[in-house]
């Protein structure tokens, strides 16, 4: 049995989530009223092990259609919990069972089942296009720069309007490149002040990486409640910050998508890309490479050898000379 647990987030009432392992015979639902679910895979024990590529089966697809993000593609388990969420397009009233199945050579796969339910009414309908019209008119992304320079009007910037098939594909130039200087990269989301607005709950962030062997991409600490889901109302704005740690020389697709509560997932794109690999090792307030590292213990030595020479000479001689390197900041306009 691979020393692998899957598990889910429940959000909470009032913020936040709470995590479950999913337990063999134990029956999950997910509310009508979910958009996505956060699907983790973590190991029980010490150790490594490289994820396949995900697989997931709906039972129902005339209930709905899914899109999986995050983890998908497979890539690194450790003790720390990695995330494949699963979006939610409802059509019609009813219920699904979907099967998630996860390879984790050289174990038996490890498997997960939950149902979700889906209700399509006029009256949800009426509902979800007031919404939408909200967010069109009031939800905007931007980057570090302080202009919605990414996504508004319910339209993503051509620079940053990456599909599911061009995320598959190799990096084009045809979007917004962060070179190897870049290493964090700050973006906010902002809902306008509007009188009579409801709130805008963003329910997820899931960041997907085509290459998870070039770069990881991490929300940052600063920005870690926004993963678990946060409330906008008008006038307020979120930052979302993320970290890029380099792996391995190449270039990779981003893809970063928000589900929202009513309405349909907003999602954008960008290509990192990676010269060398940097492995920082710290010391105090210093950070130096691994290659520079051993340059300089190696410096070091040397220069310690010679130092050592030069004042066993000067003793041998008479001398007498001496010798002497993803909390979300949450503000109202």
């Amino acid at each position: 049995e691979a020393p692998v647990e899957l598990g889910y987030q429940e959000k909470k009432e009032g913020g936040g989530e709470v995590a479950h392992a999913f337990v063999a015979g134990a029956k999950v639902v997910v509310g009508k009223d979910e958009p996505s679910t956060g699907v983790y895979a973590m190991m029980t024990e010490k150790g490594h092990l490289e994820m396949g590529r995900v697989a997931l089966k709906v039972a129902n697809t005339g209930v709905m259609d899914v899109e999986v993000r995050g983890a998908f593609l497979g890539g690194p388990l450790s003790e720390q919990p990695v995330f494949v969420h699963v979006f939610y397009k409802c059509k019609k009233t009813g219920s699904s069972q979907l099967d998630m199945t996860i390879p984790v050579p050289p174990f038996k796969d490890v498997r997960a089942s939950w149902t979700k339910d889906c209700v399509v009414s006029d009256a949800y309908k009426q509902v979800q296009r007031k919404r939408e019209k909200e967010a069109n008119d009031l939800f905007t992304i931007g980057t570090d720069r302080g202009e919605p320079d990414v996504f508004r009007e319910h339209v993503v910037a051509s620079k940053f309007k990456m599909t599911m098939a061009d995320f598959l594909r190799p990096p084009s130039p045809d979007f917004q490149l962060f070179s190897q200087n870049v290493m964090v990269k700050s973006f906010y989301v902002e809902y306008a002040e509007n009188e009579g607005a409801n709130p805008l709950v963003v329910h997820d962030l899931s960041i997907s990486v085509s290459d998870p062997s070039v770069v990881a991409v991490l929300i940052d600490t600063e920005s870690s409640e926004f993963a678990e889901g946060i409330e906008l109302d008008p006038g307020e704005k979120a930052d979302i910050n993320l970290r890029m740690i380099c792996k391995q020389r190449g270039a990779v697709n981003v893809l970063v998508s928000l589900s929202m509560e009513g309405l349909d997932k907003v999602e954008f794109g960008f290509v990192k890309e990676c010269l060398h690999r940097p492995r920082k090792i710290r010391r105090s307030r210093m950070a130096v490479t691994a290659g520079g590292m051993t340059k300089v213990i190696l410096f070091v030595a040397l220069t310690g050898v010679t130092l050592l020479a030069f004042r066993m000479r000067a003793i041998f001689s008479g001398g007498t000379r001496g010798v002497g390197l993803t909390s979300v900041k949450v503000t109202s306009n």
